[in-house]
């Protein structure tokens, strides 16, 4: 029984490890596609300036997944400030996860979210 158990836990670490092979292969095209079109930069360093630095870019309709958007930050990355893209994309992520706990909780006043 343990020889199962043994063996059931390196497959489930390859399958870990050829994931997160994946992710990197996924992010290392989408930096070389960036870098390698001007136009493409250009626009990702706009949406990414935008995002920085106006709270109204910030919406869920503009950006649906913070996920995905700070693995396009890393690519242009160089171009934008660290510290003020960093409190921009925490002081997002706050804000929609009150937001989603206050609709899943409380249909009530802003008191009894915060």
């Amino acid at each position: 029984m343990s020889s199962q158990i043994v063996e059931m836990k390196k497959s489930q670490k390859a399958q870990a490890i050829l994931f997160f092979e994946c992710i990197c292969s996924v992010w290392r095209t989408l930096f070389y596609v960036i870098q390698e079109n001007e136009s493409l930069k250009s626009l990702a360093i706009e949406m990414v300036k935008a995002f920085t630095y106006d709270e109204n870019e910030r919406h869920k309709e503009k950006i649906p997944d913070l996920g995905v958007f700070l693995a396009l930050y890393t690519a242009v990355c160089d171009k934008i400030n660290f510290e003020d893209f960093v409190d921009a994309l925490i002081d997002e992520n706050f804000i929609r996860c009150v937001m989603w706990w206050r609709d899943s909780v409380s249909r009530g006043t802003a008191d009894e979210v915060f």
